[in-house]
């Protein structure tokens, strides 16, 4: 499978198990166009200066400590018996030139992850609050279908994966994280 048919297809499947597990969520209260709206946040996470030039494994070692911080930060005590409320979350590392040839795998200049996160509805607030006061995330918004399609957003978070030079299968999890609380 060429490139960019199977950054389609990574986006596809994402955006998909995204979707279904916000179905289950918002059930009838609202139209789902808006529940995504409201639930559905993009993100960059960026360790800081002194990951400016490092491997891989060490930042997304970083944004996953990070991630966990997060999740205290919005269930409180008992993390592990409220997996029920963990946000899901796709997480993809990135760096400067990914887009044309100074792509390079393994040292990564500028690293930086870019995700989607799905919050549970009772943890939409709080991470408001989390997210604005203790700086965890570089910059987020919530998803604006208007600006584009789920699967489009997938496809930019995850280009440093693809890359100019394409996929290698021994290497997304070195590249892309998925948390959804439930046990590995």
């Amino acid at each position: 499978m060429d490139q960019v048919n199977y950054q389609d297809a990574l986006a596809k499947t994402v955006s998909q198990m995204i979707i279904a597990k916000a179905n289950v969520q918002a059930g009838d209260t609202i139209s789902f166009e808006r529940y995504l709206q409201d639930h559905i946040v993009y993100y960059t996470f960026k360790p800081g200066e002194a990951y400016s030039w490092t491997k891989a494994d060490v930042v997304m070692h970083a944004a996953e400590r990070a991630h966990f911080r997060l999740v205290c930060g919005l269930i409180g005590s008992k993390v592990y018996r409220k997996r029920h409320l963990h946000p899901h979350v796709e997480m993809f590392l990135d760096s400067a030139g990914s887009k044309g040839i100074q792509h390079n795998r393994g040292m990564v200049l500028d690293p930086h992850i870019h995700g989607v996160i799905l919050l549970h509805p009772n943890t939409r607030t709080r991470f408001l609050e989390i997210a604005r006061k203790q700086g965890l995330l570089t910059h987020f918004e919530f998803y604006d279908i208007e600006k584009g399609s789920l699967a489009n957003l997938i496809k930019y978070c995850s280009k440093y994966l693809v890359g100019p030079k394409g996929w290698k299968d021994d290497e997304a999890d070195k590249y892309w994280r998925t948390f959804d609380g439930k046990r590995r």
